[in-house]
């Protein structure tokens, strides 16, 4: 009789536990967007949205289209151009500031969990260096923001990592 019970309270509890919770990726409607913007069209509604925040750092920018020709190959090293159907980065000129913001639109879904992984390899370079560098800067690197929502992808390392945020997920929903 003990064991039936058992039983029972667990398939109780496994079912209540189903029924509340989500996935593990945390997948809601907005990451499944479909949308026709580019990674070009995004940033130029970050760096709009950078210039209202006053933001004073000026950025190197590079097209993930022409990885090989690019200015920033310890960022690029992680990625490949096969996953990415338009991509743009913005890392700042100076080596005094920890900015580095990426977006973008993964060819399919599989590709983007591959672009998210090289994201997360990005992230470890820019903990390695800044933990040891400059403190201040290092703050932004610890709050850095990986966001996806569907094939589209942002990486935000800035003291206006939020307001970038906002921007990337407007410029998704608003195409």
């Amino acid at each position: 009789m003990m064991k039936k019970f058992g039983m029972l309270l667990s398939l109780a509890m496994v079912l209540i536990m189903a029924a509340c919770g989500g996935t593990a990726g945390g997948n809601s409607e907005a990451e499944k967007v479909e949308s026709d913007a580019t990674a070009q069209q995004i940033m130029e509604r970050i760096e709009a949205r950078l210039e209202e925040e006053g933001n004073g750092i000026r950025f190197m920018d590079t097209d993930m289209s022409a990885m090989e020709d690019s200015l920033s190959p310890l960022i690029t090293q992680h990625f490949d151009s096969a996953d990415i159907e338009s991509g743009e980065i913005r890392q700042a000129m100076m080596m005094v500031h920890s900015d580095l913001i990426m977006v973008i639109r993964a060819k399919d879904t599989a590709a983007a969990e591959r672009v998210r992984e090289s994201f997360d390899k990005v992230h470890e370079d820019q903990v390695a260096t800044w933990s040891i560098y400059l403190q201040d800067q290092y703050e932004f690197v610890e709050n850095a923001i990986i966001e996806q929502r569907g094939v589209f992808l942002l990486y935000a390392v800035t003291e206006h990592a939020e307001a970038v945020r906002e921007s990337f997920e407007d410029s998704i929903l608003a195409d």
